[in-house]
């Protein structure tokens, strides 16, 4: 991502001059609080992309548990201390167009990510890899989904069964909207894309993220009423198929600068966003918090993953071990890919 002018050209295309996984029940993967604190889950097909899921972070959680009772900190209990991340690395097997906004399925097997093929064209892709290597295989267009506008920052709910995504095309409110997809199993192709009611504004909506238990919603808006710029807004709902309540803004993660792209740990204490807060270009940024219903610290820049260009879009897997993010350190927009331990 060259320079800021760079960026807001590419957005212009993506967000105008601005544009972000989570769990606000957490986003990079929004998983819910009941999910998290080990209360009563919603039911879940046995082997099934959701239930493969919760048994990814059931795994991670007791092998951190695990490795701090080693530590001697049982007043920490559960609590993973991620060193920094490393082996940074392009992803492979995504095509050669500008590829933007990747975020990896709940089981770790499928990359969505959206595919720039002109200032009026992105549509939306997914891939798939074996194990967690960086090689991903038979890319292909969400035929069923993608439109001759732009749709772009694609989210795959827990179950496998709902795509979120952003699109300029003809039915929503502004000139980039929040759209929703369903299929009734993972065999099957998406249909039906319709608004997200009760969510979209006038102004430019983005990068949606759904908690786990489909709850809460959070996404990248520029709507007056943030703290400036495009901003982290939530929605929630009391079921997991009623409409979502009236926007807010997400006051401990915005700034009057750019917030955008933002992603989620599977435990809820810790968030990825990327934002020029306090520099030219948007960068990748790290906050942290004791408690999943607190407020997020400080924010501090992830050095180890920026550059001079910028860094887009971040997506954590749902262990918190791997990111996916974009950027334009090479020349063009990229997905590259970092790992990090629980020390």
């Amino acid at each position: 991502m060259p320079s800021t002018s760079g960026t807001a050209h590419r957005r212009g295309a993506y967000l105008g001059c601005c544009c972000a996984t989570l769990l606000l029940s957490g986003c990079p993967q929004l998983l819910s609080d009941q999910f998290l604190l080990g209360r009563d889950l919603p039911p879940l097909d046995a082997g099934s992309p959701a239930d493969a899921g919760r048994r990814v972070l059931e795994a991670t959680r007791h092998s951190r548990d695990a490795a701090t009772d080693a530590a001697g900190d049982p007043g920490d209990a559960g609590a993973c201390r991620f060193g920094p991340f490393h082996d940074i690395v392009q992803v492979d097997g995504l095509g050669s167009d500008d590829r933007f906004a990747p975020m990896l399925s709940a089981d770790g097997t499928w990359l969505y990510y959206s595919v720039k093929k002109s200032s009026t064209l992105e549509d939306l892709f997914r891939a798939k890899r074996s194990g967690t290597g960086i090689t991903f295989t038979g890319a292909e267009a969400l035929a069923t989904v993608n439109t001759s506008s732009l749709e772009g920052s694609p989210f795959l709910s827990a179950d496998d069964r709902t795509l979120l995504f952003f699109s300029d095309r003809a039915g929503g409110v502004g000139n980039r909207d929040l759209w929703m997809a369903t299929r009734a199993s993972a065999n099957e192709d998406f249909v039906a894309p319709l608004p997200i009611a009760g969510v979209n504004s006038t102004a430019q909506d983005l990068l949606p993220r759904l908690s786990y238990d489909g709850l809460t919603l959070l996404f990248a808006s520029a709507r007056a009423g943030g703290s400036g710029n495009t901003d982290i807004w939530a929605a929630e709902r009391s079921t997991s198929t009623g409409p979502f309540g009236a926007p807010y803004p997400r006051a401990d993660l915005d700034t009057s600068a750019r917030e955008e792209g933002f992603s989620l740990s599977g435990d809820q204490l810790t968030i990825v966003l990327s934002s020029n807060r306090g520099v030219e270009s948007m960068d990748l940024w790290q906050a942290q918090r004791t408690d999943p219903h607190a407020d997020f610290g400080p924010f501090v820049p992830l050095v180890e993953l920026n550059g001079s260009a910028d860094e887009l879009d971040p997506g954590l897997s749902l262990n918190g071990r791997e990111i996916f993010f974009t950027t334009s350190r090479d020349g063009d927009y990229r997905i590259y890919h970092a790992v990090r331990d629980c020390q």
